[in-house]
């Protein structure tokens, strides 16, 4: 990650231990230190002050802020927790998603928790499925997640971490997540994958954008072009259908013979 003054923090496993170095724009190391825990992430924020998230042990998960200069300000310890790179998030307040409990925790930029939201009943408990967040102007705070049943959730929270809506939205198709914006009218965009399968049941995979989902909705199905196949059997059923009345009428004049 990358500060304001193009700096640049660099982690990386060396001597079997975890190590931080700041790199300036020349390409000279500013300051390198070792850490004895695991770190998954780095957050830079509006003030240069670094945010290094990682775990201390397989439940247990740490939060240290840093000055530009590499000191320590404040340490954070959360209990019961396991750090995936993809589930915190920095949108001027840390917002991180603890997959043990199915809790969102926002924590502001003092590492002090401003609210705490059980998402249990909204989202899917599965590491592997995919997950964003974003923030509109008012500070609500929106969750995108697929679940297995082919559909997408649209949690949003309060700035105060009370549930103000849910949105199902996908139906029958197998999608998946891909981003998730909303811009300054607080319009949500979002992206996704969808499965579909023609006639044929060949599958196309499109990626559909999405603006201010509806509950309910579901994603435009594409237009399909006519293949060969098609052309095959409509050739094949014009055929039938012009040699089902010569037949017919061959058939029609043999009786007619037959009975005088």
């Amino acid at each position: 990650v990358k500060d304001s003054e193009y700096n640049t923090y660099l982690y990386f496993w060396n001597n079997s231990k975890y190590n931080l170095a700041k790199i300036n724009g020349s390409g000279t190391i500013v300051w390198q230190m070792s850490l004895e825990n695991k770190f998954t992430k780095l957050i830079v924020d509006s003030n240069d002050n670094l945010f290094i998230i990682g775990e201390q042990d397989y439940s247990t998960g740490y939060i240290l802020k840093l000055n530009k200069t590499g000191d320590l300000i404040k340490e954070l310890i959360i209990e019961s927790f396991k750090t995936y790179a993809n589930n915190i998030w920095y949108l001027n307040d840390i917002l991180v998603l603890d997959r043990y409990s199915m809790s969102i925790f926002c924590y502001d930029l003092n590492l002090e928790l401003k609210w705490e939201f059980s998402l249990s009943n909204y989202i899917t408990d599965h590491f592997l499925l995919r997950t964003f967040l974003a923030k509109d102007s008012h500070d609500n705070v929106y969750i995108l997640q697929n679940n297995e049943l082919g559909n997408l959730n649209i949690v949003k929270i309060s700035s105060t971490g009370v549930l103000l809506s849910r949105i199902i939205w996908g139906g029958v198709f197998t999608e998946m997540p891909a981003s998730l914006n909303i811009d300054l009218d607080d319009n949500i965009y979002f992206t996704c994958k969808c499965d579909f399968y023609n006639n044929w049941q060949d599958k196309l995979v499109c990626t559909i954008l999405v603006k201010n989902p509806a509950h309910g909705g579901i994603p435009p199905e594409p237009k399909w072009d006519l293949d060969e196949r098609d052309f095959f059997l409509f050739s094949v059923l014009g055929i039938v259908c012009i040699i089902s009345p010569i037949a017919l009428r061959s058939i029609l004049k043999s009786n007619k013979k037959r009975t005088g």
